[in-house]
């Protein structure tokens, strides 16, 4: 039995009730790289890790893969981080928004490349990066 370490990225896309995500093999964890090379369509990106094991049963090989572990950070490529005095600026009715900030106590909203808003109390190990 050979463990061996299989490096992903997962990329984020929006989704109509949530994140939607892609994932890809990398070879190893570059945060630039991960940027430059993000489909049009992402707005962040996180990495893991998976451990692979082959295993012989009856003489037949299996792999087994681990769930996801090494879970990096949530990187948001060119977002920003808005308080609520910064989205009552912004252009456009953003009323429902204000108010899930206000019920939820959430005192800030990341908005990303594409233009929605993500709490960052459901991403608490965040990086927002330049492209």
């Amino acid at each position: 039995m050979t463990a061996r370490i299989i490096k992903y990225v997962a990329y984020l896309y929006p989704g109509i009730m949530v994140t939607e995500e892609s994932t890809k093999e990398v070879a190893v964890r570059s945060t630039q790289t991960q940027i430059t090379e993000a489909p049009e369509g992402a707005f962040g990106f996180f990495y893991f890790d998976v451990i692979a094991t082959d295993v012989s049963v009856d003489g037949e090989l299996y792999e087994t893969r681990s769930s996801r572990n090494h879970i990096s950070p949530t990187y948001f490529i060119d977002a920003e981080l808005l308080d609520m005095e910064a989205v009552k600026a912004l252009e456009g009715d953003h009323d429902r928004l204000l108010r899930n900030m206000e019920n939820s106590d959430i005192g800030s909203v990341i908005r990303t490349r594409r233009g929605n808003f993500m709490s960052p109390t459901e991403y608490p190990d965040y990086s927002i990066v330049r492209s």
